[in-house]
């Protein structure tokens, strides 16, 4: 029964180590989803809250003057988290139904630039605003997790309805 003891000395010190490992990783990798699905629903919601505000504004304005404006502006809310530079964005004006359903490509953004605008607003009832959002994971165990949000939004100008073609 003795040299049985001595070999099985540590083994509880090993499986504990082993144990904890495994655990620590999954609380880990919790946590980095949540971060994901956080980013993933602030996404979404300065896509709907800058649409709003960009679709009833004036027609004389500039559309993505606007959108920027509610970024920097409910920035002050989650910018300890997420990075504003980080967001891309496109609005495509169109002038009718039938030009929305010939679109194929979305606009192009440079890759020095943040924003990029394609058509022109006035007469263009429809707009197609594009976001996107470069993730940056909160540690690098889990690379999986990196990559590019998008969100998109069809939506009609109110101040551009009346020129609508159908």
């Amino acid at each position: 029964m003795r040299p049985f003891k001595r070999k099985t000395r540590g083994s509880v010190s090993i499986e504990f180590t082993l144990g904890f490992l495994c655990l620590w990783l999954i609380m880990m990798l919790w946590v980095e989803v949540s971060y994901m699905s956080y980013v993933s629903s602030v996404s979404d919601l300065i896509v709907t809250q800058a649409v709003r505000e960009a679709k009833v504004t004036d027609g004389n304005t500039d559309y993505m003057k606007v959108v920027n404006e509610v970024i920097d502006k409910s920035s002050s809310y989650w910018a300890n988290v997420i990075e504003p530079s980080n967001f891309r964005i496109t609005i495509q004006y169109l002038s009718s139904m039938s030009s929305l359903e010939s679109v194929t490509n979305l606009c192009s953004i440079p890759t020095n630039q943040r924003s990029v605008t394609c058509g022109d607003p006035t007469d263009s009832p429809i707009a197609i605003y594009h976001v996107d959002y470069k993730f940056q994971p909160i540690t690098k165990f889990f690379t999986f997790t990196s990559g590019l949000f998008s969100r998109e939004m069809i939506a009609v100008q109110e101040y551009q309805r009346d020129k609508a073609q159908y």
